[in-house]
């Protein structure tokens, strides 16, 4: 560990007057005073962190303070000496903001302390002195488990949330999830948890995967506690950290959100504006492909949505095969598939557009079904059935009308749309999946 750079690297400025002190007194080879200043460092940033808590809502770390300061205004000796031996356990137990094993090595660090600044015999009346390599160890210790950590109640909880994240398995449903990590934590660890999820679904360090868990425990969490959804977008959103590329990140995961809106704060909100609705469309869609966020939903905002829809009607043939995948919204994308369906001039230019549009199955209504018919009855009529003989002898078809739900409007669009496509004689639909649907349609009041 270079100690040069531990000490730049603390989090608190405070603290890292500090810990310059330690390490100074350290490299000079004064090693019991520099185990007797690293402990005051240590109580020090966490006495800070507890105040950072504290004023950030937390009840547990309030109380903690408020019985210091009362301590220290009384000049009640014994209370702020009670504060500093508990200290350490508080900050396992009530707090959360230190783990298990990390308070063992901190009390390892308490006791030869002790025994720095007291008189500290041997059986042979041998004062203790500590040597260089384990003063090096507590310094290394201290600074990875208090000084290079921000102040974050629920550490452990949300460790193991991370590893299940980054696991090969993640088996959780909705319910099992807000059960084990969400419900039974208190109002500092939700928030903490949420603004943890929200970081890791924006973050271009984690995997497809990472990003796909984290953002659907945020939707699970929105669906359970829109305030506190909205809160910790407002913390994440705000953060200096938090650079443009993740804003675009947030934007297509959270937009369909009135929450993020509310959250994004005018700066913010100016930037997307910038992006998304003044950019040129087809400098937006290359400029997408490039930070590829994951689009779910419809954005609030009218003008967000029509940009987007804009961008994919606009879309260069090279390019608009992968920005589809960027979104499973039929809404923002379908229009302009089933466009490209009708001008298909080619077998291969429709079979790839067939391709595209089983995506958006779940999402497609009547209205969809019954726009797709026409498309493909101008194709038929303008470019000699492209489309028509071009779903791969109805797995395309078979696949779309699968993933489509069965209310009776779609199911009735479907119906004159399987009729027309039989008709054409291309192939014969009355021995496929579709041979229900090739029954007279009944005309309905």
């Amino acid at each position: 560990m270079d100690l040069e750079e531990m000490q730049r690297s603390v989090e608190n400025p405070r603290s890292r007057v500090l810990v310059a002190e330690a390490v100074k007194c350290y490299q000079n080879g004064l090693y019991r005073a520099s185990l007797v200043s690293l402990w005051v460092a240590v109580v020090s940033d966490l006495t800070y962190k507890i105040k950072y808590l504290s004023d950030t809502g937390d009840r547990n770390a309030k109380k903690i303070l408020d019985r210091l300061i009362k301590g220290l205004d009384e000049d009640n000796v014994p209370s702020v000496q009670s504060y500093e031996r508990e200290l350490l356990s508080k900050a396992e137990k009530e707090l959360e903001i230190i783990l298990k094993h990390e308070k063992e090595q901190l009390d390892r660090l308490s006791k030869d302390r002790n025994r720095c600044a007291h008189p500290a015999y041997d059986s042979n009346l041998d004062l203790f002195v500590p040597d260089a390599e384990q003063v090096r160890a507590h310094l290394a210790a201290a600074y990875r488990i208090v000084f290079s950590q921000r102040p974050i109640a629920g550490k452990a909880l949300i460790e193991q949330l991370h590893e299940q994240l980054r696991g090969f398995h993640w088996a959780h449903s909705k319910e099992s999830f807000l059960d084990i990590f969400f419900t039974p934590a208190r109002g500092t660890v939700k928030s903490n948890i949420v603004k943890s999820l929200i970081n890791m679904s924006v973050s271009s360090d984690e995997g497809g995967d990472v990003v796909e868990r984290s953002s659907e425990a945020v939707y699970w969490i929105a669906e359970e506690s829109r305030s506190d959804f909205e809160d910790a977008l407002k913390s994440v959103l705000g953060a200096r950290s938090f650079g443009f590329e993740k804003l675009i990140k947030a934007f297509g995961l959270y937009g369909s959100f009135p929450e993020f809106w509310s959250a994004l704060g005018n700066g913010n909100k100016i930037q997307l504006e910038q992006y998304f609705v003044k950019m040129e469309s087809v400098k937006l869609s290359k400029s997408l492909l490039e930070i590829k966020p994951i689009i779910y939903g419809v954005p609030c905002l009218e003008e967000f949505s029509n940009a987007l829809r804009k961008m994919f009607e606009n879309a260069e043939a090279a390019d608009f095969a992968e920005l589809v995948e960027l979104t499973d919204e039929y809404s923002l994308a379908g229009p302009s598939v089933i466009k490209r369906l009708q001008k298909a001039s080619s077998f291969v230019e429709a079979r790839a557009q067939w391709k595209i549009l089983v995506r958006y199955g779940k999402s497609m209504d009547a209205e969809s079904i019954n726009s797709l018919r026409e498309a493909i009855e101008y194709n038929d009529e303008k470019h000699r059935s492209q489309v028509s003989s071009a779903f791969n002898c109805m797995s395309s078809l078979e696949s779309l009308y699968c993933d489509i739900s069965s209310s009776d409007e779609v199911a009735n669009e479907w119906k004159k749309l399987v009729i027309y496509l039989n008709e054409q004689g291309e192939h014969n639909l009355e021995q496929s999946v579709f041979a229900e649907l090739l029954k007279p349609i009944e005309d309905s009041e």
